[in-house]
């Protein structure tokens, strides 16, 4: 590791009146100090000479009064709503709940300064502080709204002074050489801050209690080795279902471990499921790492479910993606579909997730034989693992979970699920998506239209299964094939496929798409497949133009390449890709299997384009599937096809502004990420409530 010595060759002496080399004359600069510059001269020497344990009170009182006037103005954004309501508070006083105090804050700032220079930091911050304290009683003490904002404001008032002079006191007190350190502790202040929310919810759910020493033994045990073996563990992954850790031996080999979160689903079935997918596959000659210990119980001497795996050689492909040439990412994009070609020419006598024969984790009535030359009747066919299936105790209906034999027993097990599911814990909610809210007046939204679009699903499944048989024949996909999970040689081999959790076998026409991250819908070019170029005026664009060209050229050969190479060497696929109403059959099925959170425009919207379009879209040889028993009046259908339009715009914007902040549907992101999200976060927010052109349009925003 190199070492960079970042403390300047010289730091200017100003105390004498020297800056870079250059002296004042006694005309331009003052004769006299005023009282708080005479102190803060005396502070700076005396400083020095305090004990570290008394540095360290004083900057944890410092951080404290920050973190106080921080809280007050973040905190009642969320309170907002119940406030505004328990005071009776109208459209017009809503929004000075938070603005009243950071309107406040602001404008005393110059005053609690100029004050300061005057009578000294130390009174003056503690007067800001009463100010801060009485504002707060009579906030808490309030009765109607006019008396809340009173008090409001004189917290904002004394916030004010306490950030100011905090600041301003470090600078008096530690010398310019220091200064950056102890001005950052108050900056940890507002990231602890941030991290308050919903933080110890988050943590409970990610919490793994295990026996580490006896991880580290039956780690190296499953390799032939002695803990002492062990040279060291690194934890090299928190994401949204394992906890990883990296084991290295001294010999240089290396293992992978993978602990299931409290919070992760399926229990018991997850593991057992993947593991025996992953052994299933490898059986099958496909680039997946071997499993040398794992246990689908947390009744063992670790204490949890847990994987011990082979490490996966090579690079990840996201780590290599944008500095490939044109070649090696052609050559890539081959070799990856050739990889689907294996999964999809692997035969299956049914839907549903993959199982060893003598597993404990599914019932013997569950299970359907997997009978290859490869396997020796080793595995089977059994219960769904796809997340939905466990999803809130989705897995405890009473619905079909699985092996299921047909394409329909597919489609229909998940519209019974969903219904059976409402029909216990379905009552009203707001939309889950935000975006929508304003589309249902931000009014709760109650569950039952969307039971009734499930009825009719019901009523139309065995309408909708494809006629060819290829089509409906049991095809496992990797469940995320995203470069994350990807690995290559420098020769652009694949050298391993990872996180196989979650893998299901569903009949074709439900698998058919193009990877998320090798698609390029929505863009002309791509969906005619054209064969990507640069603009013919390329080198005359400005630098960030050209980089917007650079990245759409990239974008449209991964379509390209993809569907290309999937047309030659995989053409099931491809033909199921260009198949008339394929799209419409998989967002139905999709609409009807997402959980129920306050959407009742999506589902039903695709029923009526079904409707619409049943003559070329219903199965010729289901007997009776002629007449469509979907019945929408022109009216419903108009009125719930311009709802789900408005709907599918607000997601869009929803998911761009999670794009620019950096975030997930779910909320999560990497830790590395977690400051630059809050602040893209809160900057976003503020530009939303300052564009605002009514009151209540600031309300709905603060509320939702």
């Amino acid at each position: 590791m190199v070492m960079v010595d970042s403390t300047p060759e010289k730091i200017p002496d100003r105390s004498n009146g020297e800056v870079d080399g250059k002296r004042f004359t006694s005309s331009s600069a003052p004769d006299r100090k005023t009282p708080n510059e005479s102190s803060a001269t005396s502070m700076q020497h005396t400083v020095d000479s305090i004990s570290s344990g008394r540095k360290l009170l004083l900057m944890l009182s410092l951080c404290t009064v920050i973190f106080l006037a921080a809280l007050d103005s973040t905190i009642v954004a969320t309170a907002a709503p119940t406030i505004s309501r328990d005071l009776n508070a109208p459209d017009t006083g809503y929004s000075w709940i938070g603005s009243s105090y950071l309107f406040a804050q602001a404008t005393m700032v110059p005053l609690w300064g100029k004050i300061s220079d005057v009578f000294g930091r130390k009174p003056v911050l503690t007067i800001a502080n009463a100010v801060f304290f009485i504002g707060s009683l009579l906030s808490g003490f309030a009765v109607n709204l006019a008396m809340f904002l009173a008090g409001r404001t004189m917290q904002g008032l004394g916030a004010g002074g306490m950030v100011l002079l905090v600041n301003i006191s470090i600078s008096d007190l530690f010398s310019m050489r220091d200064r950056g350190l102890y001005l950052s502790f108050d900056n940890l202040a507002l990231v602890l801050l941030d991290q308050l929310y919903n933080e110890q919810r988050r943590l409970d759910e990610r919490r793994v209690t295990f026996d580490f020493p006896e991880l580290c033994r039956v780690a190296a045990k499953s390799v032939d080795r002695n803990d002492n073996d062990i040279d060291k563990i690194l934890k090299i992954a928190e994401g949204g279902s394992y906890r990883v850790f990296e084991i290295t031996f001294r010999d240089g080999f290396q293992v992978i471990t993978r602990l299931p979160y409290a919070s992760t689903r399926p229990k018991t079935r997850g593991i057992a499921s993947e593991v025996a997918t992953m052994k299933f596959l490898k059986l099958h000659g496909c680039p997946v790492p071997s499993v040398y210990d794992w246990s689908s119980s947390a009744s063992n001497a670790v204490g949890v479910e847990y994987m011990i795996m082979e490490k996966v050689q090579g690079i990840e492909l996201q780590d290599l993606w944008y500095s490939m040439s044109v070649k090696e990412r052609m050559n890539i994009v081959g070799n990856i579909v050739d990889l689907e070609r294996k999964l999809f020419e692997i035969p299956f006598p049914a839907s549903g997730s993959i199982y060893f024969q003598d597993t404990k984790a599914v019932e013997d009535s569950n299970k359907i034989p997997i009978h290859t030359s490869m396997t020796q009747d080793q595995f089977c066919m059994g219960p769904s693992t796809e997340y939905l299936w466990s999803h809130q105790e989705r897995d405890n209906t009473t619905a079909n979970q699985g092996a299921w034999k047909s394409s329909e027993e597919v489609m229909r097990a998940v519209g019974e699920r969903e219904l059976t599911w409402l029909q216990k814990h379905g009552k009203a909610q707001l939309p889950y998506d935000a975006f929508y809210r304003e589309l249902y007046n931000y009014e709760l939204v109650a569950p039952q239209s969307h039971m009734s679009a499930l009825t009719e699903y019901l009523s139309a499944v065995r309408h909708l299964i494809p006629d060819e048989k290829r089509f409906n024949l049991p095809t496992l996909r990797h469940p995320d094939l995203s470069p994350a999970n990807i690995f290559v040689s420098e020769a652009g081999d694949i050298t391993g496929v990872i996180d196989w959790q979650h893998t299901v076998v569903l009949p074709l026409f439900l698998q058919a798409q193009v990877p998320r991250h090798f698609q390029n819908f929505g863009d002309e070019e791509s969906e005619n497949l054209r064969r990507p170029k640069l603009p013919d005026n390329f080198e005359e664009l400005e630098e960030d133009q050209q980089e917007t060209q650079l990245e759409l050229y990239r974008r449209r050969q991964l379509h390209y390449f993809y569907l290309g190479f999937t047309k030659i060497s995989n053409s099931p696929h491809f033909d199921i890709l260009f198949s008339p109403n394929l799209i419409l059959r998989n967002q139905i099925y999709e609409s009807a299997s997402k959980p129920w959170e306050g959407d009742n425009a999506s589902l039903k919207a695709n029923l009526a384009r079904a409707m619409q379009r049943w003559e070329h879209l219903h199965s010729k040889i289901c007997a009776g599937c002629t007449e469509c028993p979907l019945k929408y009046s022109e009216k419903e259908s108009k009125h719930i096809l311009e709802l789900d339009e408005q709907q599918k715009s607000a997601a869009e914007s929803s998911q761009r502004l999670r794009d620019i902040v950096g975030v997930n549907i779910d909320g999560w992101v990497p830790l590395e990420s977690f400051d630059d999200v809050v602040n893209k976060a809160a900057f976003v927010r503020a530009q939303m409530l300052e564009a605002a052109d009514t009151e209540k349009e600031r309300k709905d925003i603060d509320q939702n």
